[in-house]
């Protein structure tokens, strides 16, 4: 499995979103439960801003060589290294030694 080696600019943003099936009946009486034994998705943004084209350029190859679909193992700061898939991101080149790429990764449970 890839390893994303690179290291994002400070102040990430995390999104944290539970799967739950909820089943109401007549009386008001909710009863919820959590969908899945790894209910809850995870999404980590991320920006590098200020880099060289060319780490922006590896960056981005490293991204469409996983396609959206291939995990890769990424370490997320103060945590343990985790699964994602990254199928959205964006890429800025505003000059040799000013470009920028922002993405979202997603937390995948499967191997």
């Amino acid at each position: 499995m890839a390893i994303f080696t690179w290291t994002p600019d400070q102040g990430l943003g995390q999104k944290s979103e539970a799967k739950v099936d909820e089943a109401i009946f007549g009386d008001g009486y909710v009863q919820r439960a959590g969908n899945g034994i790894n209910n809850i998705n995870e999404e980590v943004e991320l920006t590098f801003t200020g880099r060289y084209r060319s780490e922006i350029d590896a960056i981005d190859s490293f991204l469409r060589a996983a396609n959206g679909v291939t995990n890769f193992t990424f370490t997320v700061q103060g945590s343990s290294a985790k699964k994602y898939t990254c199928s959205s991101w964006s890429t800025n080149y505003n000059h040799d030694t000013d470009s920028s790429l922002s993405g979202v990764f997603k937390r995948r449970y499967e191997t």
